[in-house]
């Protein structure tokens, strides 16, 4: 009906044709005296509205009847007066039709070509849920959806809320829980409860018209209903009376104390039929307390088909709701980590200046979020760059100095920061190794007398072992990695000092001393040559093992000559 009167009044406008305060039209819908713009609400924006149309070239009120607040057959500068006297200074209240919807008690000739009356409250009972899958499209004002239903949780009924009469006692609603793609929304709205905006994240339920009690007509102009999660929702103090059929059967009214908002509700369109029927009038569902327990079994019948369903607590209360705006939260309230650096809005995200502020990035940005190496210690940026606290951190040092970056020789090694092996990165708050090395630790470890950087087997405090590493096999004289007959000639000339090579005597063992001992007495003597000539010739063994291993070289204690034998490893 709003629709198409908004179409109407676009094409008579455009046609040069103005509606005037006077025009004769015969009345004809029913109405609530003082909503001049039919929202379902009698305030401010009702007496704006009016104000509007009769001195800024506003559009005409959809039922003029309605905008005509004292009732007098013409809609001029008194009504205006006459509204803002009840709404802010305690006038006399409109006459009626007036809270409820009505037709005009008194003939005249203002028109009301648009059905203007308020919608149902609706009290909404828990059932035992009942298991009923079912996979549907679903398109509302945010998008469009499939939209998985697995149980029918909740019945509402149409309820009288303390004045608030029922508009009409047929309408019911069944609620299918369901599942869908998940939202971030922030949404302004108003009703008779509050003003406010909140923060809804995904759909609940699907709300389905449905008929109660057969053979009660079928609603044929109630739409469906998505039901969006509202995110941290508050109670409030509110003592409403509802009373609904259920309420009646059960003797009394049920009398409330406070409410808390759960669920948006927006009008929506299921499987793209059949048309909607109001897409300006939405419903918060107030969750009620205290509750009311009352068991009863009651068959319904929906689009899916019939119910037998068995009540047993009070649950919502419905209640009609003006939508004023939508928009997508602010990254800095919207309960995500926009910018990735695991801080979530403010004031946790310290790129957050306040709630409001739509970017989580630190901005101008600092050291720690600008990707580069600020510091040049090959570490960019928080968190990789330990000297980072968070991405709002203006400098990659770590602050205060660590020991591995104050240019000081903390260990007395001779390093001196990140050219000390004890340093893992410029963080770290000891230049001595951790844990305790065998070339730090205050022990002779190989045995030969020597401790720590005084043992040649130890290159640093960080070295693990004061073993020398292994560079030569034992009885390889010419360093040819096999054992043969030229490493014995190599020997006997070293022992008799064989002019040849230089330096000599040392240039016959390629160097090492070590490689002409293979008696393991770190000596070179004859009997190294002996033993060396059993080995090639596997001579039979003087004890235990099997030639030639068992006169296999065998290298001087904690000498480099330590690499395995080719032949007996």
């Amino acid at each position: 009906m709003r629709l198409n009167h908004k179409i109407f009044r676009a094409v008579l406008f455009c046609a040069g044709i103005f509606f005037s305060a006077y025009s004769v039209i015969q009345a004809q819908g029913n109405f609530v005296r003082g909503d001049a713009n039919c929202d379902g609400f009698v305030d401010a924006s009702d007496v704006t509205y009016i104000i509007d149309y009769l001195f800024n070239l506003g559009p005409a009120p959809p039922c003029l009847d309605a905008a005509d607040v004292n009732d007098n057959g013409v809609v001029n500068t008194a009504d205006i007066a006459y509204l803002a006297s009840f709404l802010g200074a305690g006038g006399p209240p409109p006459l009626p039709p007036f809270p409820n919807c009505g037709p005009d008690p008194t003939a005249d000739a203002l028109t009301c070509t648009a059905d203007c009356c308020p919608r149902n409250h609706y009290k909404t009972w828990r059932i035992e849920p009942q298991f009923f899958p079912m996979t549907v499209s679903v398109y509302d004002q945010f998008m469009f959806d499939n939209l998985f239903l697995d149980t029918i949780e909740f019945l509402s009924n149409p309820v009288k809320k303390n004045s608030f009469e029922i508009a009409d006692s047929i309408e019911h609603l069944t609620w299918y829980q369901a599942h869908g793609r998940d939202t971030l929304l922030e949404v302004e709205y108003q009703n008779q409860f509050e003003s406010t905006t909140v923060l809804i994240d995904s759909v609940k339920y699907l709300l389905l018209p449905t008929a109660k009690f057969s053979p009660l007509p079928f609603p044929e102009s109630l739409d469906h209903y998505k039901a969006y999660r509202i995110v941290n929702p508050v109670a409030f103090d509110s003592m409403p009376v509802l009373d609904d059929q259920f309420d009646r059967m059960y003797g009394t009214p049920e009398l409330i104390d406070s409410l808390k908002p759960l669920y948006f509700l927006t009008p929506a369109l299921k499987n793209m039929s059949p048309p909607m029927y109001d897409s300006i009038t939405h419903y918060v569902a107030y969750e009620i307390f205290p509750k009311r327990f009352f068991s009863i079994g009651v068959p319904t019948f929906d689009q899916f088909g019939a119910h037998n369903l068995q009540v047993d607590t009070s649950k919502f209360l419905l209640v009609p709701t003006e939508k004023l705006s939508v928009s997508k939260p602010p990254e800095c309230s919207d309960g995500l980590d926009n910018d990735g650096d695991g801080l979530v809005d403010f004031p946790a995200d310290c790129g957050c200046t306040d709630a409001a502020d739509n970017s989580e990035a630190p901005n101008p940005a600092t050291e720690c979020n600008d990707g580069i190496d600020n510091d040049g210690d090959g570490l960019v940026d928080y968190p990789a760059d330990c000297g980072c606290t968070d991405v709002c951190d203006n400098s990659e040092a770590p602050n205060p100095a660590t020991q591995c970056n104050d240019g000081v020789d903390n260990d007395g090694d001779g390093l001196v920061d990140l050219a000390d092996c004890g340093c893992s990165d410029v963080c770290d708050n000891t230049e001595a190794p951790n844990p305790t090395t065998q070339c730090n630790d205050g022990i002779d470890n190989d045995g030969d007398g020597f401790i720590d950087l005084a043992d040649l087997g130890c290159s640093n405090v960080c070295d693990t072992s004061e073993f020398p590493p292994c560079d030569a096999i034992p009885g390889d004289a010419n360093a040819s990695g096999t054992i043969t007959l030229a490493d014995v000639i190599s020997i006997v000339n070293y022992i008799f000092n064989k002019p040849g090579c230089t330096p000599q005597p040392l240039c016959w063992l390629s160097g090492k001393l070590c490689r002409g001992d293979t008696n393991g007495d770190c000596m070179v003597t004859l009997a190294d040559v002996i033993r060396l000539v059993n080995f090639i010739f596997a001579k039979p063994c003087s004890g235990p093992g099997t030639p030639p291993c068992c006169w296999k070289p065998i290298p001087c204690p904690g000498s480099t000559c330590c690499l395995p034998n080719p032949i007996c490893p």
